[in-house]
């Protein structure tokens, strides 16, 4: 009996105890949280970002717009007459202000069926094109200067130049 009851005075001292540590102590004993850092998105290259027309036509026969978001992806829809072939694309910078455009093959809603999975090579046509600038303005970042690789082996490669709009 004397043993339970000096058990009873220690938890009893024990617990009046820590009812009266300070809050610092009381803080101390606390667990720590840990922060895990998000994952970043894809790199962001927003100079390049937008839409883009070809001025003229591809091949004498398509027009073509391209649209670039900022994360490396995008779409584009060609056209002749009243036919259209829409589908997605990649992107990304190269070294040297250059980008790689590779277009995803497509069906059409005509009779040509479908559209090849084709790539653009392109850089800025004229001057500086600083990529870090969200809108670059009216001044720099107005046109591109590329060459069109068709996936397909009827066509060869060409210049087209494109322009933002």
């Amino acid at each position: 009996m004397f043993r339970l009851t000096k058990l009873f005075a220690f938890v009893a001292a024990s617990a009046a105890l820590a009812t009266q540590m300070p809050a610092a102590s009381q803080a101390e004993i606390r667990t720590p949280h840990v922060f895990v850092p998000v994952a970043p998105p894809a790199p962001q290259v927003p100079g390049f970002a937008g839409s883009w027309q070809v001025q003229g036509l591809l091949y004498d026969r398509f027009g073509l717009n391209v649209w670039l978001n900022r994360y490396g992806s995008g779409g584009y829809t060609a056209r002749i007459g009243w036919e259209r072939c829409s589908g997605d694309l990649n992107w990304r910078q190269l070294p040297g202000n250059q980008m790689l455009v590779d277009l995803s093959s497509s069906r059409c809603n005509g009779p040509s069926g479908a559209w090849t999975a084709d790539r653009m090579i392109c850089k800025p046509a004229g001057g500086y094109y600083d990529t870090r600038i969200a809108d670059p303005g009216p001044a720099r970042g107005q046109k591109l200067s590329c060459t069109y690789l068709p996936g397909s082996g009827y066509y060869g490669p060409t210049h087209v130049s494109l322009r933002r709009t």
